[in-house]
């Protein structure tokens, strides 16, 4: 298990550390715009969607463009095909849930009642994170067993 946990920390802490700034970042810059905390959870919550899978996905379409000899416009379809493929099969469920309820209801509750926007972004983010990763980490392991990189 202590494997499992490392193999998991290595995928998902580097687009979670871009993720989190992506969120401060974005509110942060949206705060400039509106006082509507509700909309700025919404804005926070994409800017990390962004930045979370900007880092996965690129790093997932390398590592399948480095299991051919040749890169040609075959191979990278192919590998582009599977690298969103498998990206939906770990995280689909959980970002459903995640991105139309549990993240922005955790950042909008934490900064409503913290005051603080900037903490209440990243309380919000680690709270939506627990509920984030039991689904994802269960697909990874299925898209690993069962499908091809």
């Amino acid at each position: 298990m202590k494997h499992k946990i490392s193999e998991w920390l290595k995928r998902y802490i580097p687009a979670e550390i871009v993720a989190a700034l992506a969120a401060v970042l974005t509110a942060v810059v949206a705060q400039r715009v509106t006082d509507k905390v509700a909309l700025l959870a919404i804005i926070a919550t994409l800017g990390e969607v962004v930045g979370f899978y900007s880092v996965l996905i690129t790093r997932d379409l390398r590592k399948s463009l480095r299991l051919h000899e040749q890169i040609t416009p075959k191979t990278a379809v192919l590998s582009a095909y599977r690298t969103v493929r498998n990206a939906i099969v770990e995280f689909g469920f959980s970002e459903v849930l995640d991105i139309f309820l549990i993240r922005p209801a955790t950042i909008y509750f934490f900064t409503t009642q913290l005051g603080n926007l900037q903490l209440g972004v990243i309380l919000g983010k680690i709270t939506a994170d627990v509920v984030f990763y039991i689904p994802t980490v269960v697909g990874y392991e299925f898209r690993k067993k069962f499908l091809t990189e």
